[in-house]
């Protein structure tokens, strides 16, 4: 058994991590020592800091947790469970499960949808449909609609409808305008699947023209 001996680890928020991640999994301390081959008090004695997991237990907690040995043993500057995710959190503001998701689809069989969704990103009315689904969670979803009853009042007669209509009026108008954005966005994308392509010409027909 090998040990990290002289390094400065934090040992006990180590052992924080581990039950973090064994509780993310819903798994128990038994089922977590049975996938180690291990045992549920040994589990605990790490959990508590009560002993240090060997290298090759700890080799073995990242390919259950699916992370890099460095986010398991809380170096500095891992907030996702791995480098290149930590980086790409740090330069989007993406969620950890969001990037998750987006690597996932790249090596899954619907790849090819990952190329809809960065024409989605480049398009000029991106943001427009950011900014209208922001709004409509803050609104409606959040339940922070308030309006006073005077523009209640002048609102529902441009509405043609009730005062005590106009947050359900107001909710189906932008969930209009939400969908108007992203189908204006999605009509336009244009992955290059119908573009004619030139046919090659075989060696043989080249030289026989090259005859004449």
């Amino acid at each position: 058994m090998v040990y990290l001996r002289n390094m400065e680890y934090n040992w006990k928020a180590i052992g924080k991590r581990i039950k973090s991640e064994r509780e993310n999994l819903s798994l128990s301390q038994e089922e977590l020592g049975e996938k180690l081959y291990s045992t549920r008090q040994l589990v605990g004695r790490w959990e508590n800091n009560v002993s240090r997991p060997a290298l090759e237990d700890l080799i073995e907690l990242c390919k259950v947790f699916d992370c890099e040995i460095g986010y398991l043993l809380c170096e500095d500057g891992y907030t996702c469970k791995t480098r290149m995710a930590t980086n790409i959190k740090n330069a989007t503001g993406l969620s950890s499960e969001a990037i998750k998701v987006l690597s996932h689809i790249k090596n899954t069989p619907i790849r090819e949808t990952i190329l809809s969704f960065s024409k989605i990103l480049e398009h000029e009315k991106f943001h427009d449909l950011l900014k209208a689904i922001h709004l409509h969670v803050f609104e409606f979803n959040q339940d922070r609609f308030r309006v006073d009853h005077e523009n209640a009042e002048h609102i529902a007669n441009a509405l043609n409808c009730k005062q005590d209509e106009v947050k359900k009026y107001l909710e189906a108008n932008s969930k209009t305008a939400i969908e108007s954005i992203l189908m204006d966005i999605v009509k336009s994308i244009d992955l290059g699947y119908n573009k004619k392509r030139t046919p090659k010409r075989s060696e043989e027909a080249i030289k026989t023209k090259q005859l004449f």
